[in-house]
């Protein structure tokens, strides 16, 4: 059971945020974004192996690919929509179940089967939540009419077959033996997201899960401690911080408030697309 025991920050954070109400709900998730969940990509230069022949190069890339990002968000929301959750189920997916290459033979349907799991990660709390998540999108994206026909029985019936693809996902990304174990987490995960609402239950799940996950496979491949982890990646930290919330402070400044979930997803996106793209090397490198 050791997945489990990693899934202990988890459960505490969205138990006691499950205890909560209103908008103290918010309060534990958004510290965990923005302290382990924006930390956990701030070693990336440390990571990849790229970046061992030029810093520079690797720095400009990595800023290229946000900038790019950025400009795709601004000239079409929702194709930046579809790249965020595509990069991010397979994020999701290959830092879950990265030891599975390591304890078994590699198979053509690890990778697919890791990124099911990832569009699970991705895609049950929202469709889960739709009445929440049709808001959302309106301000992301713009008009959502296409969607104004889907009724929240049958978007609750798509995260269910999300799950049923995870759970798959699930048992073809685990050795046989540790079975149960990958269920359990997966039945855990959706049982949180489904009880508490949309962004805190994902938040939670992005910060306590997956960010949680990767600085731990981080501190295990480089040996550093945590302490040494944080020193190395605060001054990246802090501009992450400060990007993220100066671009929040400008459009509330114009008048742009309504914005404010457009301008987080962008600049999370924008960081995600770069971010996983020196992951999958550093996990490449240490299998």
């Amino acid at each position: 059971m050791k997945l489990l025991k990693s899934r202990i920050p988890f459960i505490l954070a969205s138990a006691t945020t499950l205890g909560l109400m209103g908008d103290a709900q918010y309060v534990i998730p958004l510290v965990g974004l923005v302290t382990v969940g924006i930390t956990h990509g701030s070693v990336d230069h440390e990571l990849d192996p790229s970046s061992n022949d030029s810093r520079l190069l690797f720095f400009s890339v990595y800023l290229i690919g946000i900038a790019s990002y950025a400009l795709l968000w601004v000239a079409n929301s929702k194709i930046a929509l579809i790249i965020f959750i595509v990069y991010s189920a397979a994020h999701f997916g290959e830092c879950q179940w990265k030891q599975v290459y390591k304890k078994t033979p590699r198979s053509s349907l690890h990778k697919p089967m890791a990124w099911l799991w990832g569009l699970f990660a991705v895609g049950f709390s929202p469709l889960y939540h739709w009445e929440e998540t049709v808001p959302i999108l309106n301000l992301l994206i713009g008009s959502t009419a296409r969607f104004s026909s889907w009724t929240l029985a049958s978007a609750q019936l798509l995260s269910f077959a999300l799950l049923g693809m995870g759970l798959v996902g699930s048992l073809a990304s685990k050795p046989q033996e540790d079975w149960a174990d990958a269920l359990i987490s997966s039945l855990l995960l959706a049982w949180f997201l489904g009880v508490l609402p949309l962004l805190p239950g994902f938040l939670c799940f992005f910060a306590f899960w997956h960010s949680w996950d990767s600085i731990t496979h981080q501190l295990q491949a480089k040996n550093w401690s945590l302490l040494e982890y944080f020193k190395k990646g605060f001054l990246f930290t802090f501009v992450s911080w400060a990007g993220i919330f100066g671009l929040i402070f400008v459009l509330n400044y114009f008048g742009k408030l309504a914005n404010f979930w457009s301008a987080l997803f962008m600049t999370l996106g924008a960081l995600t697309v770069s971010h996983s793209q020196a992951i999958k090397r550093f996990y490449g490198a240490i299998k």
